[in-house]
């Protein structure tokens, strides 16, 4: 009976000092008749070595894994979070090997893109067959839907450059469609705005040369204007991508003949074929496309190429096979 009792209270003390321990206020517990004369203090540091006990078990388990818990920690430890990767702010053409350089973009991908719903254009353009136009369209726009979750893309000058040129060719492709795209022309001229603080002075002529040629693009001429001729032209004209750049904007100033000067030093500069097929697929020179003068050069860098192909061929050695 006494063992019973002494049980019986130690229970009812260990829950009332568990409550106190825990924050919990303190409740009287009724005992049954009889039990009442023993006090909760003759069992108090016998509930305490409990409590003790098991807190220190308690904090064991948490802060010391098991045998099998480090080893799968060994085998797969956590991976860290890493930045996105440095893309250059080039207006390079995607890889893309024996694809159709060009293909119908569906009416739903501009419908999307000027209701500002990118995901779903990029859902509805990732559905239709693969060209290098619908390539270089959709990695654009995967690029300016990482930017919304690329919390670094502020704080690096090539990021920055090269969310600008992402929201600008999205602009251009709206425009070339009638639709005006002005949240990614705001875009696009945020972005380089910021650039020009972010990047060295000896790069500022790149986002300068970007930002007038969208502000020409929107018909803010006077301004582009201005700007353009703060410009070091001629420290632009020595790198391909300042050459493209250049070429973008007198694009967009409806200029053919320096379009084609600045396209041509390109072509010196780097692949030719890689400029011809920027001009295909970009919307950069929508304005002039159609202009004569334009399309007499292209005819004839067409048929240097090919000439240049020929020669390649027919000077290659011959194999002869054994028989």
């Amino acid at each position: 009976m006494n063992k019973i009792f002494s049980v019986c209270v130690s229970a009812a003390t260990l829950l009332l000092i568990t409550s106190q321990s825990m924050g919990a206020p303190a409740k009287k517990i009724a005992l049954p008749f009889g039990m009442a004369t023993r006090s909760a203090v003759q069992h108090k540091s016998t509930a305490n070595k409990i409590i003790k006990k098991s807190a220190i078990v308690k904090k064991i388990r948490i802060e010391k894994p098991t045998h099998a818990a480090k080893s799968r920690h060994e085998k797969n430890p956590p991976q860290k979070n890493r930045r996105a990767e440095r893309v250059p702010a080039t207006r390079s053409v995607p890889v893309a090997a024996n694809l159709p350089l060009t293909s119908q973009v569906p009416g739903a991908v501009v419908t999307f893109l000027a209701g500002n719903d990118v995901s779903s254009a990029l859902l509805r353009l990732q559905a239709e067959p693969v060209s290098v136009k619908n390539a270089f369209l959709i990695r654009e726009m995967q690029y300016v839907l990482a930017l919304k979750k690329d919390s670094t893309t502020d704080k690096n000058p090539d990021h920055l450059l090269r969310a600008g040129v992402a929201n600008h060719n999205v602009f251009l492709f709206l425009r070339a469609y009638d639709e005006s795209g002005r949240k990614f022309a705001n875009e696009a001229t945020r972005y380089y705005q910021k650039a020009l603080t972010a990047l060295p002075s000896r790069r500022e002529d790149e986002a300068q040369v970007l930002l007038a040629a969208l502000e020409m693009a929107t018909g803010h001429t006077g301004s582009a204007a201005s700007r353009f001729k703060k410009i070091d032209v001629k420290s632009l004209e020595g790198s391909f991508t300042g050459a493209t750049y250049l070429a973008s904007y007198y694009a967009a100033a409806n200029d053919t003949t320096l379009t084609v000067q600045a396209l041509q030093r390109a072509r010196e500069l780097d692949n030719a074929h890689q400029i011809e097929k920027w001009i295909a697929i970009s919307d950069d020179f929508f304005n002039i496309r159609t202009s004569n003068e334009f399309q007499a050069v292209l005819t004839d860098w067409r048929g240097h190429e090919k000439a240049a192909a020929t020669a390649t061929r027919n000077s290659a050695p011959v194999k002869h096979h054994k028989r």
